[in-house]
């Protein structure tokens, strides 16, 4: 028998200790709900500190921190795809790390890091991230923030690198669960089922006359929209200005939208949670919201925890219910599902029911095809 690329014992989880081995040709999908530890395990596979790594005999028989970084046999992608990402411009990545950058991001090059979007973000992370010598590839939620056409370049890209080492990811989607050889169960796992969007009255209408062109993004052109009362939804490939139609929506690109006549004012939630949560604890972010829309939302037992020490789907519960907490005529949700497990979906989808029934606006951009199916309008933006 072929000796593993790695092996964890005793790992905890919330079904037992778990003994872990991974054979070349593995596709190992890591399944269960928000804080069960999918991306503490990538990262023990990485050689990154873990609360457990004490108890976890490794097959070198030696603490993964103490593993000089040369002899690491695995590359991570983060779960936020910026934090694997150290050059000031996309050539740059590939340029520090002394490889030639793949055609997949060919049209990125001159891009800097810090305009991309999530999902461009996601691409050159995960050119990074395959383009590696390394025999395992981590990835956690790759999924998220991709749009259809990436999703399908992810998954043949998984493909490629199992036939020469192996792969182990954490995701929440499904996209990905027809590739797996094998699924690891770390917790129960619940299947989304999110009902029905009720369609209200209009009682407020927001309108935006659209943008010819805009700050830092020569080559983008934002449609006009007028939309009322009720849940719609921003779709479009990663790139296209999903995220800065949003900012405009919110005012903040100079040319601001309208709502009721008036300069529209809306509360408007982050592609990335975390940024919205600075306080030394996650219960400065909930004072003043409507205590029942933070126990919707599952946030309630975040509220005297470090931001810093949330998963990513608690970070996301936790940042919207700030958000859907506060009483608004507009909210505005970029990618509102991310990271979230089946409950998680569930909650959000009633948080927003419960405001889309008070009469607001509620527009998300999304590449989720529930989400997508739940809207009363569907503002599509192109490249």
């Amino acid at each position: 028998m072929a000796e593993p690329l790695a092996r964890l014992r005793a790992v905890p989880t919330a079904n037992g200790p778990l003994n872990l081995e991974i054979q070349r040709g593995d596709i190992v999908q890591l399944a269960g709900p928000n804080g069960c530890g999918k991306t503490t395990l990538l990262r023990a596979l990485a050689g990154l500190a873990t609360p457990w790594a004490s108890k976890v005999g490794s097959e070198v028989g030696i603490a993964s921190t103490q593993i000089p970084a040369q002899d690491l046999n695995a590359v991570l992608m983060f779960q936020d795809p910026r934090d694997g990402l150290v050059g000031l411009t996309v050539r740059g990545e590939f340029d520090l790390r002394g490889r030639p950058p793949p055609p997949e991001v060919a049209t990125l090059l001159d891009r800097d890091v810090a305009t991309l979007s999530s999902g461009e973000a996601r691409r050159v992370a995960q050119a990074v991230a395959t383009s590696a010598d390394r025999p395992i590839l981590l990835l956690d939620e790759p999924v998220e923030g991709l749009d259809g056409e990436r999703r399908a370049d992810l998954a043949d890209a998984i493909v490629r690198y199992a036939k020469r080492g192996a792969v182990v990811f954490a995701d929440h989607s499904g996209a990905l669960s027809h590739l797996a050889t094998r699924t690891l169960h770390l917790g129960p796992v619940h299947a989304p089922n999110l009902g029905s969007m009720p369609i209200p009255s209009a009682r407020h209408v927001l309108t935006w006359p659209g943008a010819q062109k805009v700050p830092g993004r020569p080559g983008l052109r934002l449609p006009a929209l007028r939309v009322a009362s009720g849940f719609h939804v921003v779709t479009g490939p990663n790139g296209s200005g999903k995220s800065t139609l949003l900012l405009a929506l919110a005012g903040l690109l100079g040319v601001g939208a309208t709502l009721n006549g008036h300069p529209a004012q809306g509360r408007l939630a982050l592609p990335q949670a975390r940024h919205q949560l600075w306080g030394e604890q996650v219960g400065q972010h909930l004072e003043g919201c409507d205590p029942a829309m933070v126990d919707l939302l599952g946030a309630v037992p975040f509220a005297k925890r470090s931001p810093l020490a949330l998963s990513g789907g608690e970070t996301q519960r936790a940042a919207l219910a700030a958000t859907l907490g506060r009483p608004s005529q507009l909210y505005l949700l970029d990618e509102p599902e991310a990271h979230l497990d089946g409950a998680g979906r569930i909650a959000l989808v009633a948080a927003i029911r419960c405001r889309v029934e008070e009469g607001a606006i509620v527009l998300a951009a999304t590449h989720d095809v529930e989400l997508v199916r739940l809207a009363g309008h569907r503002i599509e933006v192109a490249l």
